[in-house]
């Protein structure tokens, strides 16, 4: 091994070059117009995958580019998103790629360099512009990067798909098994809130049809009649506030199915003022974004570890009163019923939304107080046993991600020799 002298790369092994990457690839610039050819637009890969999602045959675009099959297409729009293809067919892309052709590189290696997470980071550190943060070929193509022979880049691009091949079938299982679990704690919930905890019990028609059959001594009425509802406030995104001690804003970005979220989604406020008192949140309030793809299956539980916090405008907050218990509202927003029924009354434009009033409007059954907190009791236990398995799966793919990171690192800087992996492999250079 040598030192690469590239603080990202490290050391290489000794057969290895660096050269500027401007010399090992063509850029390829040439626009394109009025073509046939099918679009690739950043929108349609997904990020740190390399996968083509989607493919456009109608795209209009005057800053199109034309790539061929074997190029590298890779994003300088936002380039911590790791959007790379490798292009398998001719077609047209998005002027906010780089077109590279590699020279000195195999094309499938070539997309693995450049997803790495050194490069990617290094890229990302020369953008410009806070809103649409943009890397330029100038810079890019200057980077030195490690160049080996090209066998050696062909084995490791066999052996890297192979292994990452294996990685996405794990991480797709366990999306799957996440998928299915949340399915199963919205059907659990449903169950209970719609029909009690005695399946021996005389039911009725409840005559709402997403409620179906509920005990017969449960009352079926408009939410408006048990919750108070208010929408946040409109809070100014430029004096959010940036010191450590500010108070936690929950805008509908932090409100996710069932829980709230922060990390890099927290957004704070200097003080909680006179004004803002009636935004002041509590323990067990219940929180439902408005707006929003997943309109109607975000809502939230605050708990003490949520607070302080105020609620942002196009967030409700539901409070319950008279014959309603606080955590049975948590669970009857949680179930089934509610989004079926958003989705019937949501608004049908590029951002869906509803309205305080389609959440006051909205049907519910009441069951006693004693059975309601019966009820959310049994649910407390069943739906944190689920959770606690959506969390390990979660965590599971967390971990999954971060190995094929290290794992694309470590081959294409050297640091891992798959010489004795090259028996088992199979070169099949038809397809570039």
């Amino acid at each position: 091994m040598k030192d690469s002298e590239i603080d990202w790369v490290g050391q290489i092994p000794e057969n290895w070059e660096i050269k500027k990457l401007k010399f090992t690839t063509f850029h390829r610039a040439e626009k394109i117009l009025n073509s046939n050819l099918p679009y690739v637009g950043l929108e349609n890969i997904e990020p740190e995958t390399g996968k083509l999602n989607s493919i456009n045959h109608e795209m209009e675009d005057s800053d199109a580019k034309r790539f061929l099959k074997g190029d590298v297409l890779f994003g300088k729009l936002r380039p911590y998103l790791a959007k790379v293809l490798l292009c398998d067919f001719d077609g047209r892309c998005s002027g906010e790629f780089l077109v590279l052709e590699g020279k000195e590189y195999y094309p499938g290696f070539l997309q693995f360099l450049l997803l790495s997470d050194g490069f990617i980071k290094t890229v990302d550190s020369s953008t410009y512009g806070a809103k649409m943060p943009r890397a330029e070929w100038e810079f890019i193509g200057n980077m030195k990067l490690p160049v080996l022979p090209i066998d050696s880049q062909k084995y490791i691009f066999k052996f890297l798909s192979k292994k990452i091949d294996n990685i996405e079938r794990n991480i797709s299982l366990s999306r799957e098994l996440i998928r299915l679990l949340k399915e199963k704690r919205r059907t659990t919930i449903n169950e209970l809130v719609t029909k009690g905890l005695d399946s021996n019990i005389p039911m009725k028609n409840s005559g709402i049809k997403w409620i179906g059959n509920i005990p017969h001594h449960w009352k079926c009425t408009r939410l408006k009649h048990f919750v108070q509802l208010i929408s946040g406030f409109p809070f100014q995104s430029e004096e959010f506030y940036e010191g450590e001690d500010g108070i936690r804003l929950v805008r509908g970005d932090n409100v996710t199915e069932g829980k709230l979220r922060w990390g890099e989604k927290t957004r704070k406020w200097y003080k909680i003022t006179e004004d803002l008192q009636e935004f002041n949140l509590k323990e067990n309030d219940v929180l439902i974004g408005m707006d929003g793809s997943k309109v109607g299956k975000n809502y939230a539980i605050v708990t003490m570890e949520d607070l302080p916090a105020l609620l942002v405008q196009r967030v409700a907050r539901l409070r319950a009163s008279k014959e309603l218990k606080q955590k049975f509202l948590y669970y009857l927003i949680g179930n089934h019923s509610f989004p079926q029924y958003i989705d019937s009354v949501k608004t049908n434009v590029a951002v869906p939304h509803m309205s305080p009033n389609d959440i006051q409007n909205y049907f519910i059954p009441i069951p006693t107080q004693e059975e309601q907190e019966k009820i959310s009791e049994f649910l407390d236990i069943e739906t944190r046993k689920i959770d606690c398995q959506i969390k390990s799966n979660q965590e599971l793919i967390e971990k999954l991600m971060e190995y094929r990171k290290s794992l694309i690192y470590a081959l294409v800087t050297g640091k891992i020799d798959v010489k004795e992996e090259k028996k088992e492999i199979t070169i099949n250079d038809d397809r570039y």
